[in-house]
This record gives structure tokens, sequence and C-alpha cells, in this order.
């Protein structure tokens, strides 16, 4: 049965034999909630929660709610954690929560490695007139400058930097939307978790958009990824490059083309190599060596 709703407060409220009433949580919603009371002899379904631009985390206690067979929360912009039939957190039957899975990449800590413009595992390679307006740069290998830089301690940050490879590559796993890997000018993306199984490809001379707000989150998981020169990220609606994530994995290497644009934090698991001119809103952090060309420019979006 659906009550009105009791005070509001910061938790979910599990009492009583009866049953377990959800109450209010306010970092989870905006808006007020009806009580949600499961009873073990009368298992519940809820579909009023649906379409309610209901924003933040849902809370993990929803998987206490034993009576619960059915919650369908499709339709808003709520963030993990991911809560399955069989996982330890959940013990109902089924949740369909349709939740924008990108969403949860909003609580995704990149720790000391976001202080970073580049930070490599291995070495370390930077050519001339390299401009690097903000962020610091570092290097577990040796590393190498045409021009004075000043090398920062990366005690913590690749281990945070690794954290975030495997957060990044746990997000929707399984439920990526599947894109072609080669990309050609004139591609628009809105928000979500895309991937293809193939090297990503952007041809030279593309145009490629992400239209979202400064909320949205957009993932792209590839096994490699190479961006042909002049080729451009270009971000519209508000959308902001600290919440792209670009997740270069299987040892795969990143290459950005001379006189490139691209936006986003590029985590990568095997070597990077930044053309002549190329300019970058985010930073690159790779589990192997970083080889940077001339000119080059990187701001980081904190």
């Amino acid at each position: 049965p659906l009550a009105p709703p009791p005070a509001a407060t910061s938790r979910t409220a599990a009492s009583g034999a009866e049953g377990l009433p959800v109450a209010r949580a306010q970092p989870w919603v905006s808006r007020p909630l009806l009580t949600l009371e499961c009873r073990p002899s009368r298992p519940t379904s809820c579909s009023i929660l649906f379409n309610n631009e209901l924003t933040g985390p849902i809370p993990s206690e929803i998987g206490e709610l034993t009576a619960l067979f059915q919650l369908q929360l499709q339709d808003n912009q709520l963030c993990g954690p991911e809560i399955c039939p069989g996982s330890a957190s959940c013990n109902f039957g089924t949740l369909l929560a349709e939740i924008s899975d990108a969403c949860a990449a909003q609580a995704l800590a990149l720790g000391d490695a976001g202080k970073f413009a580049f930070l490599a595992k291995g070495a370390l390679t930077v050519g001339a007139n390299v401009v690097i307006s903000s962020g610091r740069v570092g290097s577990v290998g040796a590393m190498t400058s045409v021009d004075p830089i000043n090398g920062a301690t990366t005690e913590g940050a690749v281990v945070d930097m690794e954290k975030a490879y495997d957060a990044i590559a746990g997000i929707a796993e399984g439920k990526e939307v599947g894109i072609e890997n080669s990309m050609a000018d004139g591609l628009t993306f809105s928000p979500g978790v895309y991937k293809t199984e193939l090297a990503l490809n952007v041809v030279a001379d593309a145009k490629i958009t992400l239209s979202g707000s400064a909320t949205d989150v957009f993932v792209f998981k590839v096994t490699a990824a190479t961006f042909g020169a002049r080729a451009s990220i270009v971000l519209t609606g508000g959308a902001l490059a600290k919440n792209v994530y670009w997740h270069v994995a299987v040892v795969g290497a990143l290459f950005v083309g001379a006189s490139a644009v691209l936006s986003g934090t590029f985590l990568v698991e095997g070597a990077a190599t930044v053309g002549e001119g190329a300019q970058l809103t985010g930073r690159i952090l790779s589990g192997a060596a970083i080889t940077v060309g001339a000119a080059a420019r990187i701001t980081i979006d904190a």
C-alpha cells in the first residue's frame, strides 16, 4: 500500500515487523515521494516513481526490501549503486530501472590522478614549445623535455589512475551502446556509455559533437583510439570536458594526430602519442609511456 509521506529523513528507514517503509531521502530525490511499504504477505510493485525527474544516488538500503519484487525507476536521472537480482545487496526479484548508466560516472573519483595533465606509468617525453596551462605532469619512468618542466611526484596518483581505469570499465558493463569503430565528420552523441570492440578511428578533419548539459556524462570504451589530423571533439549544450571519459583498454594505444582538438579524460592502458600542435582540454593518464609533440597545448578541466 501507499501512504502519505512521513517526515523527511537523511536515510532509508527500516522498521516494524510488518513492513519496511522507505522514508524520503533528501540526497536521493528532488521532490517529495509517497511512502512505499512492503509486506512479506503481499509482494509490492511500485510504478509511480518513473518519469518523475528524480535525481541523485539510489540508497543501497533498497536491497533490504525483501518483499519488493518490482520497482520502476526508468526515465529519471538516478545514479548507482547498481542493485541487481542475485547480488549481495539485492533480495527482491526484479528491479526495472532504466537508470542512466553514465550517471554513475559522476561519482567517479580520479583522486590525485585528476591533478595531472599527463601521467605516465612509463616514460614521458615532451617536445618543444608544449604549453601546459594547468595540471601537473609526471611519470614513473624517465621524463624528458626539450624545455624545462617540473615533474610532480606520482606517489598515490598512479594507484588512483588504476582505480579510475577499473571503475570506468565497470560502468554499464554489458549494457553499453554499440558504435561503429570508424567515425566520420558530422556525428553527434547524446550522454551515455558507448563501446566498440574494435580500434576506434576518427578520420582526419572529422568533427564529432557531444551534446549535453553541464551534468551529463559521456563514456567511450574502445580497444585503441586514433584521432586523425585536425579531428575535433566539440562539446555543445553546456557539456563539460571533465564529464567525458575515453577508456582505451586491452593494452591499446592512443594516437592524437597533428592539430587535433580533443576533450575529455583519456584513461589508456597502453602508450599515448600526441601530435604536433594538438590541443586537449582534459588529461591523458597512461599505463605505459606518453609522447607529446611540439607545440601541443593542454588544459585540465577540473
